[in-house]
Formats: C-alpha cells, structure tokens, sequence
C-alpha cells in the first residue's frame, strides 16, 4: 500500500512484512529516508497530512498512529481513544487544519481526532464500515459498506447520499477521464 505524494516529493509505504513496516521514500532518487515497524496487525491505510510536511497517519485493526518525520527517524504516537469511542478498527483517514483528524471505522462512525486524542464520534454516519474518506475545504465526502457516497458539511452535518444500489449503473457525476466520475457539492 503507498499513500498519496506528499507536497516535498516523498512517498509511504507499507509493507507486508510480519511487522507492517512503514517507510517513507525520497521518490525521484528512488532512496528510502526512514523506515519502522507499522504494526502488529493489518494497515489499512496511509496518508499524508497536507498541513504539517512531517506528519502521517496510519491506521488499522484496533489502532490509529500519527507519525512524525525527523531526519530519517520515523516515530509513531499511538491515538487515544479515552471514553469517547470504542476500541476499533480503522479503515481510513482524512487529515484537516488545525492538528485535526478524522477517520472511518469498521462500525460506520467517523472519529475526530485532534492531536493524538478521539474529541468525539459522529455515530453511524454509515450503516457499516466506512472505506475511504476525502476532506477538501468546502467538506467531506466518505464512502462506505453500505454502498453509498455521503456529502458532508465541515461540521459534519450530512449533505447529501448517493446510494449506488439504487442506481442502475452507479451514479452519473461529470466525466473527467475514462473510469472516473466526479460530483459538484
């Protein structure tokens, strides 16, 4: 799995390895500027956070970490998840201003995160587990088991959903390349 370019030419990774190695690559010198252990159990996603050029999150079975890029060290901080939240499995992340986080679980809530600490829930935003996520500054849109698309506001107040079992053949947004579909919020 590798995550989206980061805005200074880097790359992550994860590895299958027993230890989910995450490594992080200067990708035009093709050269590896750190590496270290993921995980124990699976991760399911990667990314970088476009705010701070330094900073990644990870996250997986039963855990979130956010990551910290200093010279060719890599050091992960597991996330705090208090009484706000249940222990669970997290598929994806999305990162925002302000040392803020937000990510899908296997349970359908989106968990918002500031810092390393869970600051609350928005419970069942999904019917089931929540796979990929998106922020952008007018919002956020997820996607989930449940086979719908959601539009979220900033403050994540629903939008709107686009249910593509309901639709014959997915849902028709405007064309950008063969395979692709985008919508207008």
């Amino acid at each position: 799995m590798v995550s989206p370019f980061s805005h200074f030419q880097r790359l992550a990774s994860v590895g299958l390895d027993a230890k989910n190695t995450v490594s992080v690559w200067d990708w035009k010198k093709g050269k590896v500027l750190a590496t270290a252990t993921g995980h124990s159990d699976r991760i399911f996603d990667i990314s970088w956070d476009p705010f701070q050029q330094n900073r990644l999150v990870s996250c997986g079975v039963k855990h979130i970490k956010f990551w910290a890029l200093c010279g060719n060290a890599l050091t992960p901080k597991r996330g705090i998840f208090g009484k706000t939240g249940d222990l669970q499995t997290i598929l994806c992340v999305a990162s925002a201003k302000d040392d803020v986080t937000y990510s899908g679980a296997l349970n359908g809530d989106i968990y918002v995160w500031k810092g390393l600490n869970l600051l609350r829930t928005v419970q069942a935003a999904h019917g089931a587990g929540i796979f990929s996520m998106y922020a952008c500054e007018e919002g956020f849109a997820t996607g989930g088991r449940d086979g719908c698309v959601r539009l979220w506001d900033l403050d994540f107040k629903p939008i709107t959903k686009i249910d593509l079992r309901e639709a014959e053949q997915g849902y028709k947004g405007r064309p950008q390349e063969p395979g692709l579909t985008t919508s207008s919020w």
